[in-house]
């Protein structure tokens, strides 16, 4: 694994005062640096378009280069710097466009894995509907890194995807021959003066990428149902309805995923998945009695609906490509480590057609004044 200190302290020796050549290579002058935030990578027939979103002492820079390599696009970037210095060390993200994604993402990996320049805990992001070229040049922002910096904490705050490491999908590749990574896409974003458009960055969900080959789109509504069997559930705002004709919303504050695989004869013949949320009542239309215990399960249930769906429909899909992308093959290992060991058959073969169900039960705790902790009413549940 690579050090993450080791391009902070390149970058500070490049840019000390000391004069003549360092272990580091060769020294550079601050205005003679090309710090490379982002870089985007296209499948463009046998080979690749590389684009880089750059920030120097003159300003953001956009280039781009094809080659039938990343390396030897990287080296052609190089060439329109003119006598600037490009360094990779302070790349924190990676884009690939959608089209031939599968293919890209292999190349890119590939290259990441055995590059002294960029690291394997940069971000990577799938474009979806677009080009990583567009992605990179046609955002208004003057920063994509720090744009795409942004989005990295919001995803995960409000639940719509989580942002994987290039490490953390090479590795899920090696161990289940798919993987989640988080969907971009380039739109026109409006702000508080109607004609003050803009294109910029936002969350797209996940692509799935399965069997080298972009298989599958999930949703920002589908990937909040992913991050539950993932356990990593973020704070997702659940709206509901009320029962009496209103909708009411309730933050996610935590999650439990537990995993009840049924054995027979040394092998899986079923899975049970129960999902345990807690939730804090955020905001509802009128006054109800949240002292009436019915009142709070109507709600609980409500919730439990909302999210049973979401999962029921990550998981079909999962099982109809023959991916598990949410990884429930840890969860099942973790649960009966032995049992797991010993059974006959491997996992991927036994994952698509196991039957599987999913349980999710909800507790409505407080939300500030007129909250429901303590009040009458237990857990609901779905599935």
């Amino acid at each position: 694994m690579k050090l993450r200190l080791l391009p902070l302290a390149t970058a500070l020796l490049l840019c000390a005062g000391c004069a003549g050549r360092e272990a580091v290579g060769e020294y550079r002058e601050l205005d003679q640096l090309v710090l490379v935030d982002a870089l985007g990578a296209d499948k463009r027939g046998e080979g690749l378009v590389v684009t880089a979103a750059a920030s120097s002492a003159d300003g953001p820079i956009r280039l781009r280069a094809g080659a039938a390599t990343v390396r030897r696009a990287l080296a052609e970037l190089q060439s329109y710097t003119e006598k600037q210095f490009m360094f990779y060390g302070h790349t924190r993200h990676l884009l690939l466009g959608e089209a031939d994604a599968g293919a890209c993402l292999e190349r890119c990996l590939e290259f990441v894995e055995r590059s002294d320049e960029v690291r394997l805990d940069t971000w990577l992001f799938l474009v979806r509907d677009g080009t990583a070229e567009d992605a990179l040049t046609k955002s208004a922002a003057d920063s994509v890194g720090d744009l795409l910096d942004a989005l990295v904490k919001d995803v995960e705050l409000t639940s719509e995807s989580r942002v994987f490491t290039c490490g953390e999908t090479a590795e899920a590749l090696a161990e289940r021959g798919c993987a989640l990574v988080s969907a971009v896409r380039l739109t026109e974003a409006e702000n508080i003066v109607p004609e003050n458009k803009r294109l910029t960055l936002l969350s797209a969900g996940y692509g799935v990428v399965a069997d080298g080959r972009l298989a599958a789109w999930l949703d920002p509504d589908l990937a909040r149902g992913a991050n539950l069997l993932m356990d990593s559930p973020g704070g997702d705002v659940i709206e509901a309805p009320d029962g009496r004709g209103g909708v009411f919303a309730a933050r996610l504050t935590g999650s439990d995923a537990r995993f009840l695989p049924e054995y027979r004869d040394g092998e899986p013949v079923s899975l049970r998945i129960l999902l345990e949320l807690r939730c804090s009542l955020a905001e509802i239309s009128g006054p109800p009695d949240l002292t009436e215990g019915e009142t709070l399960r109507e709600m609980e249930a409500a919730i439990a609906a909302v999210e049973a769906a979401r999962v029921d429909r990550v998981l079909h899909l999962s099982q109809t490509l023959k991916a598990d992308f949410c990884g429930l093959e840890d969860g099942v290992r973790r649960a009966s480590p032995l049992r797991f060991a010993r059974t006959s058959v491997t996992w991927k073969e036994v994952f698509p057609a196991l039957p599987i169900t999913a349980e999710v039960r909800v507790k409505l705790e407080r939300g500030g004044e007129g909250g429901v902790e303590g009040l009458p009413g237990e857990e609901r549940a779905a599935g």
